[in-house]
């Protein structure tokens, strides 16, 4: 299932739901729309997901990030 998502461009967007929390924590998604309605979603506040912890790894991020994969379609 695709989520019509906004990223922190401002671009509206569908993304693979399995996606949408790893997107939000990165920052790259910024809010996303529900049945009833666009729900702000600043990283941090994904329920049932600790985004917050500290993964003890403080290098550079160089993976590609999900949005980057292009699995985001227009």
């Amino acid at each position: 299932m695709y989520i019509q998502v906004r990223d922190n461009l401002g671009n509206e967007r569908f993304i693979e739901e399995e996606l949408l929390e790893s997107c939000i924590a990165s920052g790259e998604v910024v809010a996303f729309r529900r049945s009833d309605g666009w729900i702000t979603a600043p990283a941090g506040s994904v329920r049932g997901m600790d985004v917050t912890s500290d993964n003890s790894y403080s290098g550079q991020e160089r993976r590609r990030t999900a949005l980057s994969k292009k699995k985001m379609f227009s």
